[in-house]
């Protein structure tokens, strides 16, 4: 059968094989739009974005904060990582709309682009990430969570174009290419309690302390801390005397530089804690005034 003779037929038969047609509707993200959609429902995420965000849409053609806000979101779960990449999953628009429960969702990256551009100040950009922080707590209370180990991760994002705040600093993928150096804190759980965007020539361990302290304040007294762990990038004295002064339980990756390198070939014994996996410790001290004390590094090798 010619394809002019069935282009519009509703269904056909080649060989034993029955193909039809049907004018319904269909995407790839059907059944997980479907599953994460109940879950937004659930959580009532809808009325905190429109009710939180502190964004304000004052065009009469203004369509919703909430439509931009799920775009995002979808793009982020189908993988995206630039606004640009909304066209992923914009070929099954009409079947997400549907499982959303929203008359229109964006097509173009400059709709999305152009809102998140409204974050224009820090004074706008602390509102959002307060309004954030309560979300998070929400969620870690509606799952009746009291206590968790606490994550603390320094990251470096690489920014092409001229983005505010991207600067040349520490960057092992793309040396001398401008980047964002952010902090992230998040239970165990999963939840991401506190997030810091920083420009990319800031130190990994600038300001850790105060973002530890602010994130206990977001987690509140009721929420128990039951140990901390870190990224080198928070492999700074001031840092654990801090931990230590409140008696917190921490690891924290360690660099390594050539004088932690040199205990390392010094460590006598190694104990065996699977195939090809052995175990090491050592106690060591800093010939730094600010270092006060021995410590205990614990080394695995393969």
């Amino acid at each position: 059968m010619k394809h002019s003779s069935w282009k519009n037929s509703r269904s056909l038969r080649v060989n034993q094989v029955k193909i039809q047609f049907i004018n319904k509707p269909i995407t790839a993200w059907g059944g997980l739009a479907t599953i994460v959609a109940k879950l937004l429902e659930v959580l009532e995420v809808r009325s905190w974005v429109e009710s939180a965000l502190p964004i304000e849409e004052k065009s009469n053609n203004a369509k919703g904060i909430y439509e931009k806000v799920l775009a995002t979101f979808l793009t982020v779960l189908s993988g995206g990582e630039r606004f640009s990449h909304l066209s992923w999953w914009a070929h099954g628009i009409e079947a997400i709309k549907k499982a959303f429960a929203v008359d229109w969702l964006p097509k173009a990256s400059s709709t999305v682009t152009r809102f998140w551009g409204k974050i224009s100040t820090q004074q706008i950009s602390e509102k959002l990430g307060e309004a954030a922080r309560r979300f998070a707590i929400t969620l870690i209370d509606w799952q009746g969570i009291g206590e968790d180990t606490l994550n603390l991760d320094s990251s470096v994002l690489i920014r092409y174009g001229n983005q505010q705040g991207a600067k040349r600093g520490y960057n092992p993928k793309k040396r001398g290419r401008p980047s964002h150096h952010p902090l992230l804190a998040f239970i165990g759980a999963g939840y991401v309690v506190n997030v810091w965007n920083r420009s990319g020539d800031t130190g990994s361990g600038h300001g850790a302390v105060s973002f530890f302290r602010q994130t206990r304040m977001v987690l509140g007294e009721r929420f128990h801390v039951t140990r901390v762990l870190c990224d080198s990038g928070f492999y700074e004295i001031a840092f654990i005397t801090y931990l230590e002064a409140n008696r917190f339980t921490y690891i924290i990756s360690v660099p390594i530089s050539p004088t932690i390198q040199r205990e390392i070939l010094a460590v006598p014994q190694w104990h065996t804690v699977a195939k090809g996996v052995e175990v090491g410790e050592f106690v060591f001290e800093y010939r730094d005034h600010k270092r006060t004390k021995p410590r205990r590094y614990v080394v695995v090798r393969q």
